[in-house]
Parts: structure tokens; sequence; C-alpha cells
């Protein structure tokens, strides 16, 4: 796919085009928080739930389980992964074929805080993913990102 603003893509969840898989790419917490709270409100309804994984902490199979579930009454879910960097080459595998064919049920975030021009899982991901930058907006662009969190919260 490619890589597009965090603006566009909350556009496009506006106007109900919500990928089945994103990567976010930068160390902002801030702006992957916004990401993943508004996505989750547009996704899911009560009772239905975020599922965190980090792979600093977590085994690869848990969130390798998570993918291969399926709930029988469609229930939808967002899972949620940081640091996807660590995956073994094997977990890598088994996570591209997974986003060959995703649960359209669930809404799969990746999220690596690095951002690498040169990583070679970070360009396969820009291919298969929606890619979105969340690193420190430039200084310039700083006044333009408040007004549109302002506008978004309604303030």
């Amino acid at each position: 796919m490619s890589e597009i603003s965090l603006k566009h893509t909350i556009n496009r969840i506006n106007s109900n085009e919500i990928d089945p898989v994103y990567s976010l790419f930068g160390n902002e917490a801030f702006l992957q928080r916004f990401f993943i709270d508004y996505i989750s409100s547009k996704f899911l309804t009560e009772n239905q739930s975020i599922t965190y994984i980090n792979l600093d902490d977590d085994k690869e199979s848990l969130l390798l389980s998570e993918l291969s579930s399926y709930s029988l009454f469609a229930d939808k879910k967002i899972i949620v992964v940081r640091r996807i960097r660590k995956l073994s080459k094997n977990g890598k595998k088994e996570l591209f074929d997974y986003i060959k064919s995703p649960n359209n049920s669930y809404c799969l975030i990746l999220i690596s805080e690095t951002y690498d021009f040169k990583s070679t899982l970070q360009k396969d991901l820009e291919k298969k993913t929606l890619s979105i930058d969340v690193r420190v907006p430039f200084e310039n662009k700083i006044k333009e990102w408040v007004i549109y969190y302002i506008k978004t919260k309604k303030y």
C-alpha cells in the first residue's frame, strides 16, 4: 500500500474505510494513542475489546494465536502489537501470511517505535499495509496538528 498522513487516515476512517491492518512507525506515544483511541471509537462497539501485545514482554506465540483465533459471534477486536521488529523470521512469515488474508472482524495495529526507511520489515509492511508516520511532527506542522486535534475533540 503506502504511507499516508495520520490526518488522511482519520478522514478515511470517518468515511468508514477501515483497513484490517495498519503499521505505525515512530515513537510519538501521543499520536499512537490518538490513533488507537480514534479507530476504537469507530470500529468497536460496547463489550468489544482491544488486545495489547508487547513483544518485549509477551511471546510472539500470543500474537500468532490471537491472529488465528476466530469468534463464532463475529465480535470485533483490535489487536495492538508493539515492538514488531522483535518478531522472529518465522513470526514475520506468519504475520505476512495473515496480512494476505486478514480477518475482517479484527483490526491489527503494528507499532514500530523506530522509523527506519532502510529496514526490510518496514519496507515490506509499507507495501502490504496502510503505514502511518507517528514521529514527532516537524515544527512547521505543529500548529496545523494542534488545530486539527482541537477540532476532533470539538473544543
